[in-house]
């Protein structure tokens, strides 16, 4: 599990009923990410988190997400989403409370992407 704590995610990985390993806290969601995946694989667990890709095509490939939605949305979005790091991997790892609270969206930009990534229908 990975949560927004201010600017930073805090990771921890559930081991059984009761049981919770703390991961630490890391400046972005990826890192927390790569870190509960690293833990999870030491304890054989499946359903592990993509990683996004880096650089220059991550960036474009979230652009062209966005603009696909709405030209207009790409404009609002795409500085917010770039300030914190976040690539279209990790959109679609979000729900729509996640986009509100944790970027800012609005409720209408919030709902428009989780339509296009298949979280919410139509």
């Amino acid at each position: 599990k990975k949560r927004a704590t201010g600017h930073v995610w805090e990771a921890r990985i559930s081991l059984g009923p009761g049981k919770v390993e703390y991961l630490g806290i890391f400046e972005t969601e990826i890192e927390a990410a790569r870190a509960w995946n690293a833990k999870a694989l030491q304890y054989g667990k499946s359903g592990l988190n993509k990683i996004p890709k880096e650089g220059n095509n991550a960036k474009e490939e979230l652009k062209m997400f966005l603009c696909n939605i709405n030209e207009d949305l790409a404009a609002r979005c795409m500085p917010k989403l770039l300030e914190e790091k976040v690539d279209l991997e990790v959109i679609r790892l979000l729900d729509m409370n996640d986009l509100r609270k944790e970027l800012g969206f609005t409720l209408g930009d919030a709902l428009k992407i989780a339509v296009a990534t298949g979280q919410r229908k139509g």
